[in-house]
């Protein structure tokens, strides 16, 4: 396995373990013949929590949200806010890294289905 693999299953390993974590039974919910990680809806996050985004806020915003709550220009700072995420979401194989090719996306769907598989039986 090259480095881009092993940097790809890497961070599908550590999302898969934070989905474990928070949302015990997830691999059996995950519809793997439309599994599409480009799409919001039939992403990991998509078919979990209705979309990307809103899978996004429940695992990553909470303690950003917390710190950013008691300024005055919480506002100003939503924007920061979602970058954070956006590197957490993909640190965590929910995305892919900006500098990785369109193949990636494959790749990264390959990565998730070897999780769902590695937690449900059965060969990807």
């Amino acid at each position: 396995m090259d480095d881009h693999h092993n940097d790809l299953h890497a961070r599908v390993k550590r999302g898969a373990a934070l989905l474990d974590q928070h949302y015990p039974g997830w691999a059996e919910k995950i519809n793997q013949q439309t599994l599409d990680m480009i799409s919001s809806c039939r992403c990991i996050l998509g078919q979990l929590y209705g979309d990307f985004w809103a899978g996004k806020a429940h695992l990553f915003s909470e303690g950003h949200d917390k710190a950013i709550r008691h300024t005055k220009y919480h506002e100003r700072w939503l924007g920061w806010v979602d970058l954070i995420n956006l590197r957490d979401v993909r640190t965590h194989g929910f995305m892919k890294p900006n500098e990785w090719d369109e193949r990636a996306w494959k790749d990264l769907r390959d990565a998730w289905l070897i999780a769902i598989h590695d937690r449900c039986g059965g060969s990807p």
